[in-house]
């Protein structure tokens, strides 16, 4: 079967989806890809950077980043102008049911798609990440000559995916991914808050997905890749020291 119409959906272990992606790289239908791709336990980070930017059917692979399509981040592109943000702080943490992804690059992959969604160019870390503090790490980088500081990992409270942007006249945006709200701050720190009661972003990933004729250009997955290859090798630094 060469595929299609047909969307094939990796979302195993890394390790096994490296695998299968091997065996499928002739595939002619669609493939979709789970984060992360980027891993360490079996494979060299750059042996998997170079197996994906030499893959000559790239223009089929999809990668898996629900929240770009959500309700939630299409309204707040619209209410907020990138070219006025100063900063950019992010909060993504929970408990944690596998132990074979660190939990710091599982959460945060979510809004290394959404900076790259919001800005075009690379993510660049900072030297000194990252900060840690019990199972929560936090890397410093620029994105666009923009501060953003992502903070990640595993704790046992409810789980927490927040954004907070900072513009350059000091007002402020608030985005909860968990309860679906933006709250706009102004200058007189007073607030207005936009509430979504429904958004299903897989749901709207896959039907985009589905309808769309060009998958991940050769740029923006090189772009993926090196940013979840930043964390990684900050982890693992990290945790050999």
């Amino acid at each position: 079967d060469n595929g299609g119409d047909k969307l094939l959906w990796i979302a195993t272990r890394p390790e096994i989806q490296f695998e299968i992606m091997k065996k499928a790289s002739e595939y002619k239908g669609k493939i979709l890809l789970e984060k992360p791709i980027i891993f360490s336990n079996y494979y060299p980070i750059d042996v998997i950077i170079d197996f994906y930017i030499n893959l000559k059917n790239i223009n089929n692979i999809y990668l898996s980043k629900p929240w770009v399509y959500s309700i939630i981040w299409n309204e707040f592109k619209i209410i907020c102008d990138e070219k006025k943000i100063k900063d950019i702080q992010i909060w993504r943490s929970g408990k944690v049911a596998h132990d074979f992804i660190h939990p710091s690059l599982d959460w945060l992959c979510h809004d290394i798609f959404l900076l790259l969604d919001l800005f075009d160019c690379e993510l660049r870390f900072s030297k000194k990440s990252p900060i840690v503090k019990e199972n929560i790490f936090t890397f410093k980088a620029k994105i666009d000559g923009i501060n953003v500081e992502m903070t990640g990992g595993k704790n046992n409270l409810d789980k927490i995916a927040m954004w907070k942007v900072t513009m350059r006249d000091e007002t402020e945006f608030m985005i909860d991914f968990i309860n679906r709200t933006i709250t706009h701050f102004n200058q007189m720190n007073m607030k207005k808050q936009l509430k979504f009661s429904v958004d299903d972003p897989l749901k709207s990933m896959l039907f985009y997905f589905l309808h769309q004729e060009n998958g991940t250009s050769k740029t923006y997955l090189n772009s993926v890749l090196n940013a979840q290859a930043n964390i990684l090798n900050r982890i693992t630094t990290f945790e050999k020291n």
